[in-house]
């Protein structure tokens, strides 16, 4: 696997750039799309979406979900346990026909990336679809906790809380933990260790494996962290970006980063984000 790569993180300071957030106070639940767009689950299991991708057609679910997966387009599980995809969007990106998964099997978390979507099912195993490599030796696989995905990249955390991760070569990565939780990115992952430590492998943009930590959020060009003190801390792509300020309202007990984006869930409900300053071509 790729080395994890090394770059300096910007203290949080006053005034972040303000990006797109939404107004309700009952929020569960926050996730980053791969590109410009950030997706929530109310208190009473409804979703809603914004951001840029919104507007190019990714929409979310119209009625009570149990749990989200943002890629291109929105993957979710209902209320009958079953995955579900929103709408084809207006861009071109297709929905992945998931009818083989739905056979009565119920979902309990899913995972999604470029052209390829994982379920894992209430006896802790990992159904995929799709054409990527990064699922092909996947499926089947059972004894999961969780799973986590980017564009190029699938994690399961087992149930003893050791890990495996996939790649777009189909090659399997093992991590022994035991992680409480884990994220994945477009290339790599993060995991929160014992001791709350910060563990990443892959191509994930952080300064070092350091902590304490409380939580963790892997996106396309900014990895983020929740620390003790409930701040948000976040690491950057210098190619893609020139400098990430997070979210300064908290405290947080949740972090969702994306490619320019990154959204904390605060402890009263609310959602805030903020938006990185892009490199000038």
């Amino acid at each position: 696997m790729p080395p994890v790569v090394a770059l300096l993180a910007l203290a949080a300071c006053s005034g972040p750039p303000a990006w797109e957030s939404p107004e309700a106070k009952d929020w569960i639940h926050v996730q980053a799309s791969p590109n410009n767009g950030t997706c929530g689950i109310h208190e009473n299991g409804t979703a809603e979406c914004w951001g840029e991708d919104v507007d190019l057609g990714m929409l979310p679910p119209d009625g009570p979900l149990l749990d989200i997966a943002v890629a291109h387009l929105v993957y979710w599980i209902d209320e009958a346990g079953e995955l579900v995809v929103g709408p084809e969007r207006d861009d071109g990106v297709i929905a992945l026909d998931l009818s083989g998964l739905n056979d009565g099997t119920r979902y309990v978390d899913v995972a999604a990336g470029s052209a390829w979507v994982c379920g894992l099912t209430d006896s802790g195993a990992i159904r995929c679809t799709g054409s990527s490599p990064v699922v092909s030796a996947v499926s089947g696989w059972g004894g999961f906790a969780q799973i986590s995905g980017g564009r190029w990249y699938l994690c399961g955390r087992y149930e003893d809380g050791s890990a495996s991760c996939w790649d777009l070569d189909s090659e399997q990565t093992d991590r022994l933990g035991p992680y409480t939780t884990l994220d994945s990115g477009q290339r790599g992952a993060c995991g929160i260790a014992d001791f709350q430590d910060l563990r990443c492998w892959g191509d994930v943009y952080v300064s070092d494996d350091l902590g304490p930590f409380k939580d963790v959020s892997v996106g396309t060009a900014i990895t983020c962290v929740i620390d003790l003190s409930s701040d948000i801390r976040c690491w950057w792509d210098p190619r893609v970006l020139t400098s990430v300020v997070p979210p300064d309202d908290g405290p947080f007990a949740a972090v969702a980063a994306g490619t320019f984006q990154v959204c904390g869930l605060r402890t009263d409900g609310g959602i805030s984000c903020t938006r990185g300053e892009e490199v000038e071509e």
